[in-house]
């Protein structure tokens, strides 16, 4: 049986103001494969926030972004 490292996905930082960069990367993937990332969050406001966005693998299998 093989144990094949599932994908981690790391936000950093972990927590920012609307107007402030941060970084999110996915490693762990299948390489050059199509990602589709998707974030939904409610806010201290209770307002909902969504993104999402396509990607495709890179040959290590990691996806990031800024």
């Amino acid at each position: 049986m093989s144990l094949a490292a599932l994908p981690v996905l790391s936000v950093v930082p972990s927590r920012a103001l609307v107007d402030e960069a941060f970084r999110v990367a996915v490693q762990n993937l299948p390489p050059s494969s199509p990602v589709t990332l998707h974030s939904l969050h409610r806010s201290e406001d209770e307002d909902l926030w969504e993104a999402f966005g396509h990607y495709v693998s890179d040959s290590r299998g990691t996806v990031s972004g800024g």
